[in-house]
């Protein structure tokens, strides 16, 4: 995050400057009672553009949040907060997820590790300024890793936690959100053929 070190110089991003603004709409939105978000309020010189219907909700909606309660005289501030969670919560269920794939702990932690510091991911956040981006890419391993689980336990927790996630990452990037999907299709066709080759193996071939 060194790039962004700084809570009071905005680097020379293009989108950047947008997002900001977006997250100081959130914040008037909420103010105004609006829950989903829907317009914001002073786009479009006050003519209350629905922006917020077709693009991104939940990245500017915490981002309100946290720049209404947490660095009120500072919506950077607000925006970085978002960044450094999604960032955090990537690497960590990334950890999870390949601790569960591989029980090593070791490489576990190398996975999440390298995930945080993928250049794409980076590059989303310190060069496109791809900010709904980013925070879907750290939404992303939560999707896969509860899908895994719900396969197999089963269990109707992970159910709920599965669909949340889905539900998250369906409303902050659409493209990540499609291609997510169809990846983990054939990540489960892929375990279900392996289970079903399995299940049929003699014992001699075992």
């Amino acid at each position: 995050m060194a790039p962004m070190a700084s809570s009071t110089i905005i680097p020379s991003i293009n989108d950047t400057p947008s997002h900001i603004s977006y997250i100081v709409q959130a914040r008037d939105a909420i103010n105004e009672g609006q829950f989903p978000l829907r317009i914001a309020p002073l786009e479009d010189n006050g003519w209350r553009y629905p922006g917020f219907q077709f693009y991104s909700q939940l990245p500017y909606f915490i981002g309100g949040w946290f720049y209404k309660l947490l660095t009120p005289n500072n919506p950077y501030d607000a925006y970085k907060l978002v960044i450094i969670i999604s960032l955090t919560m990537g690497g960590l269920y990334v950890y999870f997820l390949s601790l569960k794939l591989t029980r090593s702990r070791i490489a576990s932690i190398l996975s999440g590790v390298a995930y945080m510091s993928a250049p794409y991911f980076l590059n989303n956040i310190h060069s496109r300024g791809a900010f709904t981006e980013a925070v879907a890419q750290g939404i992303l391993p939560v999707v896969i890793y509860y899908a895994l689980e719900c396969y197999l336990t089963r269990k109707k927790g992970y159910f709920i936690l599965s669909a949340l996630s889905w539900f998250c990452l369906s409303i902050t990037h659409i493209i990540t959100f499609i291609y997510g999907t169809i990846f983990i299709f054939f990540l489960l066709v892929i375990a279900v053929s392996y289970t079903h080759l399995r299940a049929h193996e003699t014992p001699e071939h075992l």
